[in-house]
């Protein structure tokens, strides 16, 4: 999953920087291409056993998690949805292979 995720992020960066339908600055840009690409390489690390790997990677996006639910407002749109969805997702999949892990 976190490949997946990491690898949205670079391509939506490189179509951003190479065409006009996402329109980002420059260093939202290269942001997201970064973020993509360490969210990758966490990926595999976390794929191939790094326990060090998923609990920093659960840390992280638990802590987003949290500030997204914290930050939200009842006033709030729906545009933030899928972002608390996709947050939520990644989070409960490395807290699920952090137990299975333990088990082992």
């Amino acid at each position: 999953m976190l490949l997946v995720l990491g690898a949205l992020n670079a391509v939506l960066a490189v179509v951003s920087m190479s065409t006009d339908v996402i329109n980002l600055n420059a260093s939202a840009q290269g942001g997201l291409l970064v973020a993509g690409v360490v969210t990758v390489a966490a990926g595999e690390l976390v794929r191939r056993g790094s326990r060090l790997a998923l609990y920093v990677c659960l840390t992280v996006f638990g802590s987003l998690l949290f500030l997204e639910l914290t930050t939200r407002s009842p006033d709030d749109d729906t545009s933030a949805a899928p972002r608390l969805v996709v947050l939520s997702l990644v989070t409960l999949v490395l807290a699920a292979a952090a137990v299975l892990g333990r088990r082992r």
